[in-house]
This record gives C-alpha cells, structure tokens and sequence, in this order.
C-alpha cells in the first residue's frame, strides 16, 4: 500500500462550507430504491442506478490512503460492501481491499489475455453473502459468485460473449446481466438465482446485436435494458420468463437507464438530449445538452425532483424532474465525463473526469443545489463512477490506484 498526506487543488469557500447545509431532500424512498443501504453494493448504488446514498459524503479533499493497482483499470468501478470492504476489477485481476487500505485479497491476477478480463463494476449480494464478478474475454464470459472472506468461487454461470454492462441485484437478491451468448450475439439479458441457477433468460431476437448497458429496475418491478438494435426496452418478469411491454429508440446504446421514485426513467444519448421516459414508454421530456452522453447513468434526489449527468465536452447538468436544467457547470480543462454522478445525503455530488485537454482529470464535488465547486482533486483518467462506502468514504478509481477520501 501507499499513502501520501491528504490535500486538493481548491478548498472550500467560506459561503460554500454554509451551502453545505442545504441538503438534498430526503423524501421517503419508493420501492424501487428499496434496496438502498449505507453500503454501495453495485453499480448507481441501487437496483434503480440512482446514484443516491443515505450517509453523508466528504466535504474536503482529505486523502486516506492510495491503493496501486498493478494495471490500468478502464471503465470499471469499486463497490463496498457492507462491512466495508472494496471491491474493485481490473485489467489484471480482481481485489478485495480492506477499509484501511490494505490488500484484504485477490484473484485472477496475471497478464491482459490471461487470465480473461474483469472490467465491469461488481455487485455485492443482500447481507453480504457474496461478490459478483462479472469476468471475460471477448469470445466468452462468465458471472462468477465469490465468498466475501477469502475470493473463493461458490459456483459461475456462462453468460456467452461478453458485455459491458455491471451486474444488477434486484428483489430476493436476483442478478441481472446482460450478454451476447452465441456466435450470433441477439443480446440477451438473465435473471439469475442467488444460487447460480437460471431464473429466466430474454432472448433479444436480433442477430449482430448485443446489450452494453447495465439492467435496472422500477418501482413496479419493471427491468429496463437498453439493447443496442431494439433500443430501451421494459421487460415485465412472469415468474421463469419476461415479457416486453415496450421498446422505445433512444439512440446510441451506451448508456445504462436510471429510474426515479415515480418510475420515470432517465436516459443520455449521442443525439445531444438528456431524455426522460414515462413508465409507459412515451416521452415526457428531452432536453439538449452541449455534446453526446456516453456509457454511463444518472444519479437522482431521494424525491425525484433533480437529475445530474455529464457529457463528454466536460459539460456537468443539473435536470429539474419538471424539464428544464437548473444550473451548468464546466471545468475549465473541458475533460470528458463518462462517469455516473453520486449523490450523498448532505448535498453534494461528486463525478470524474476520463480526459482533459491540459491538466490532470480530476474527481470534483459540487454542491447540488447550485452547482459551485466545493473541492476537487487530480486522480487521472477515470471512466468508472465513484462509490460511496457506509461509514461516508468516498471511493474513485483513476489511473492505476484506487484513492479513499473522508
């Protein structure tokens, strides 16, 4: 491990330290953040991606520690599960780090090509009960289900080629994964079991096709998927089968949905909208944004009423749920955004940045409700989202190391 005195770029000001008291509404959680916890067990935190979590997040750009990482670790992100634990992919292989930085354990650590790939942000069972890790080459792929204690594989399931989307877990602990199984690739999505057995498959149906985004559900239980030749398509699971209700174009397949309390889902494109869909597949709103929207979702407030995206000019909204965009920020190196937000529960939200045109990208928290710069902090290139641990820890991932700030 390596460590190094905590620091940032820009601290704090005076009338910003008092905005902090401005939090996010917390409004009672819907049924579809029903699974949020102060832990961050998947990717967007819930079985909704809505980014949000219940404990209050850094206000300074205090450093922890730093943890190396022996590769570079792409669009992947770390997840905490509930004793604190992080769990993190890489190029390299797959570590398991203690709250305090230190190397708890790892698994499938070697060259690029061997052993296959774990790049996706893994997802933490109910009670802690399991780690799953979605591993791959770009021929076949696996979901494998490890024991917290020590990487140990409890069983594995073959998902086909593989995907870039993260594993979702969903009421009674079901996984949801997306994949391109067989040489055809019709790109089909899985429930899956806590034991590893299938609970049901649907088949996409269009040959060349496969899924990037990561599953997530609404409060009615709905799954939403964006498939790259159908579109966004809300699947209604029926027991051992899942029936589509609708299927709606939103363009470029790259982003993951998010699902607000009131069952609207939120969506970016490469058409230059921010789009919000209702529940039944038509369209509320669009809003146009400064460039495309690319492999990522949103975070949202606990009451629905506030959505944060970047693009991938640097730009970094704020949507109001009623349509229109509250405030705009840019920082002035213009790096990319593909990381999904995190929302915490004392107002601020913080994102990465994965290019920059002259400076080192960086993590940043604003403050949510007008967007001003609370701190910021060089991590280098970062595609994946940050998470929030249960104590108030936030987790990045950027460049080769993992970094820890409270």
């Amino acid at each position: 491990m390596q460590t190094r005195p905590g620091g940032c770029r820009r601290g704090p000001a005076i009338g910003v330290i008092a905005a902090l008291s401005l939090t996010v509404s917390l409004a009672p959680l819907s049924a579809a953040l029903a699974t949020a916890s102060p832990q961050w067990p998947m990717y967007g935190h819930d079985s909704a991606h809505t980014g949000n979590s219940p404990v209050d997040g850094p206000v300074t750009a205090h450093l922890l520690w730093k943890f190396p990482l022996p590769a570079f670790q792409a669009n992947a992100s770390p997840v905490a599960g509930p004793n604190g634990t992080i769990y993190m992919p890489t190029d390299h292989g797959f570590f398991a780090i203690n709250p305090d930085g230190t190397l708890k354990w790892k698994k499938w650590t070697g060259a690029f090509a061997a052993p296959p790939l774990t790049r996706e942000a893994p997802a933490v069972a109910p009670g802690g009960t399991a780690v799953y890790v979605w591993k791959n080459t770009f021929t076949s792929g696996r979901l494998y289900a490890l024991r917290p204690a020590d990487g140990h594989v409890l069983w594995s399931f073959n998902v086909g080629y593989a995907t870039y989307g993260s594993p979702a877990i969903g009421p009674g602990g079901t996984i949801y994964i997306g994949a391109q199984p067989g040489s055809k690739q019709y790109g089909d999505l899985y429930a899956i079991n806590p034991d590893g057995t299938l609970k049901w498959e649907w088949h996409g149906g269009v040959a060349g096709c496969w899924i990037e985004s990561s599953a997530a559900l609404g409060p009615d239980g709905t799954v939403y998927i964006n498939h790259n030749c159908r579109g966004l398509v809300a699947l209604t699971p029926t027991g051992t089968t899942a029936t589509v209700n609708w299927a709606r174009n939103v363009g470029e397949a790259w982003n993951s949905p998010s699902v607000g309390p009131d069952g609207t889902i939120y969506i970016g494109n490469s058409d230059h909208y921010f789009y919000a869909i209702k529940p039944d597949g038509t369209r509320k709103w669009r809003i146009p944004v400064r460039a495309f929207m690319y492999d990522s979702s949103s975070a949202i407030s606990a009451d629905g009423s506030a959505i944060y995206r970047g693009d991938n000019s640097g730009n970094f909204y704020d949507f109001s749920s009623s349509g229109h965009t509250s405030w705009r920020f840019q920082p002035a190196d213009h790096g990319a955004i593909f990381s999904a937000p995190v929302l915490s529960a004392n107002g601020l939200v913080y994102f990465t940045q994965a290019v920059t045109k002259s400076s080192d990208p960086s993590l940043y928290a604003l403050q949510a409700t007008t967007g001003h710069v609370v701190w910021d902090y060089p991590v280098g290139y970062s595609e994946g989202p940050p998470a929030l641990g249960p104590d108030g820890t936030l987790y990045v991932a950027g460049g080769k190391a993992i970094y820890a700030f409270r």
